[in-house]
Parts: structure tokens; sequence; C-alpha cells
């Protein structure tokens, strides 16, 4: 059993703490977003684009040093990072609005499906563009 377990983490590592991280910086997200909107004020929307820009910028550090360790070419990571986060962004607004208002789910537990399935998707893109190797690079390439 033991020993199934290191495999499925060794397997599954950069998945699993892309998970961790990434719940650590929505709590860092709904903390912010809290202090601004209900303590200092800030009008909610901008109170929102600031709070989740912070945690994806705690995210895309973060994953890049700790667990990509890929600290080359970090423009061109950022910028592939935050697109594809803003893109998972559009991606689970739609599909949230659309479990909500003619699925008729409830709203957190559509919350909760489109951050699964944004993370997911986020995950699979971050590792095949944002955070690739130039070795791997090379290997898509050829694909």
């Amino acid at each position: 059993m033991r020993q199934k377990t290191i495999n499925i983490y060794k397997n599954y590592k950069h998945f699993i703490i892309y998970t961790i991280i990434g719940f650590w910086c929505e709590i860092i997200d709904f903390a912010l977003f809290y202090f601004l909107d209900h303590i200092c004020g800030v009008y909610v929307l901008y109170a929102h684009l600031t709070s989740v820009n912070v945690g994806l910028i705690c995210s895309f550090l973060t994953n890049t040093k700790v667990n990509f360790r890929t600290p080359d070419r970090m423009f061109r990571r950022a910028v592939s990072f935050f697109t594809i986060a803003w893109t998972g962004l559009a991606m689970s607004t739609i599909i949230m609005w659309f479990m909500v208002e003619y699925m008729e789910i409830n709203d957190m537990i559509s919350k909760l499906t489109t951050i699964i399935l944004a993370g997911i998707f986020q995950y699979l893109m971050n590792k095949r563009f944002t955070y690739r190797s130039a070795t791997q690079k090379q290997y898509i390439d050829k694909e």
C-alpha cells in the first residue's frame, strides 16, 4: 500500500502541488476580497479584480519557483500563465452562468464545479505551455 501511494505521488506530483498552491492562493484571494470589500469599502468589482489578480500572482510565482522550478523566461511564462488563467476565469463564468440560469443548479454546487473544471483546464494548459522546458518544447514540436 505504501509503495502504491508513493507511485501515485510521483506520477501526479505536479498536479498535487498545483492543487495545494491553488487552494492557498484561493484563500488569499478570498481574504483580500473580503478585506477590500467589507472592511475598506472598495467597490465590489474593483475588490474582485484586485483579489483575483493578487491570487494569480501568488499562484504564478509559487508554481514557477516551487512546483515546476522554471525561473527562466519569466515574462513569457507570466504572459502565458495569465492568459490561461483569464481564459479559465471566462470559461468558468460562462459555465456557472449556464448551470445556474438554465440548468437551475444550486449556485454553490455550480461554483465548486466550475472551480474544479477551470483548475483542471488551467493545470493541463500551464503544464503544456507555461512550464514546459526547452527539451519538452522540442518533443512537443515533433508531435
